[in-house]
């Protein structure tokens, strides 16, 4: 098991990226979550994601596409769903992280959110 799995501890904000992107697949078992930054950094450094369905994990990852979706709860079913993720061919797994990454680019980038941001505030400013 040590030869896949190692637990780091707490990773430094500036090494984030890095530790990412060294990664083959990135992991979410949250039992409640509302729109988790992690996932969205992981969709950014093209990263299938294997997440419980909990919150709005859900409206972020489209099963079978960009990750895989698990019921909270089942931890039998998330095992299952991680070892087809680890077992599938590196050339489909890179392509569900490809497909991570573009709606992550669609969906999340800096310029998107700063146009929803500011359509907000003039939107409010004109109700006033």
């Amino acid at each position: 098991m040590a030869k896949y799995v190692k637990l780091l501890g707490n990773i430094k904000r500036k090494d984030i990226a890095e530790f990412l992107y060294s990664l083959d697949i990135y992991v979410q078992s949250s039992s409640s979550e509302g729109s988790p930054l992690t996932i969205k950094e992981a969709m950014a450094a093209s990263l299938p994601i294997i997440s419980t369905d909990v919150g709005g994990i859900p409206e972020m990852i489209i099963h079978g596409e960009t990750g895989v979706l698990v019921p909270h709860g089942d931890q039998e079913q998330f095992v299952h769903a991680l070892i087809a993720l680890v077992k599938m061919d590196a050339t489909d797994r890179g392509k569900m992280g490809q497909n991570a990454y573009n709606y992550a680019k669609k969906n999340y980038s800096m310029e998107l959110l700063a146009k929803r941001h500011a359509a907000i505030y003039k939107k409010t400013m004109q109700k006033n």
